[in-house]
């Protein structure tokens, strides 16, 4: 939990991104925007604590409905997919993903798994793709926030925004994406940086 979900813990789930900071901000006025913006940072530099799930819910993503192949990827039994477990930049290595996560634009987003493949693959597999924001949608924990994933079956995955491959019919510059911070989807501009996993299979 932040320091924002400790200020204002009647808001569930509330993060730096959290559009609570932006009221605030406008309100402030410049003689207090400097402790707001204090705040902003400390809770930014804080904000990697450990997962917070509901105890009393049963999990949407349990392990049991994973299947751990031990080569960087698993497969989900209730979709059939294949995912990689690390985020694009990070490496796996015994049983976690290490690194930092890439953030790319969209376009690059498309070209990611292109020169994977290309390039031989990843665990023997040269189909990877960008998965749809249903099919990201069907790894999201939403019993579990910061980040809503199941945390053991995808280590070091980032509280952030991860690219899907599904236009918006209604904006031809925006895409899906979801927000791995709370588990739910959003539609951005095509440039805006975000983070990568990549599926096989299904389609």
């Amino acid at each position: 939990m932040n320091l924002l979900s400790k200020l204002f813990p009647q808001i569930p789930y509330i993060s730096f991104f959290h559009p609570l900071w932006f009221a605030c901000l406008l309100q402030a006025g410049k003689r207090h925007i400097h402790v707001l913006l204090l705040v902003f940072t400390f809770s930014f530099a804080t904000s990697a604590a450990s997962q917070t799930c509901k105890a009393d819910k049963p999990k949407d993503t349990p392990d049991s409905d994973f299947t751990v192949n031990n080569d960087g990827t698993v497969t989900h039994k209730t979709s059939g997919l294949m995912w990689k477990v690390c985020s694009e930049g990070q490496k796996w290595s015994a049983g976690t993903c290490t690194g930092e996560i890439n953030t790319d634009t969209w376009k690059s987003a498309l070209q990611t798994p292109e020169r994977l493949n290309t390039r031989g693959g990843y665990a023997s597999y040269t189909d990877w793709r960008l998965p749809g924001v249903k099919e990201l949608a069907s790894i999201a924990e939403l019993n579990c926030y910061e980040p809503a994933i199941n945390a053991t079956i995808f280590p070091a995955t980032a509280s952030s925004n991860y690219w899907s491959s599904t236009p918006n019919a209604y904006h031809e510059k925006h895409v899906w994406y979801l927000v791995f911070y709370h588990g739910n989807s959003y539609f951005g501009h095509r440039s805006e940086y975000y983070s990568v996993r990549l599926v096989r299979g299904g389609q």
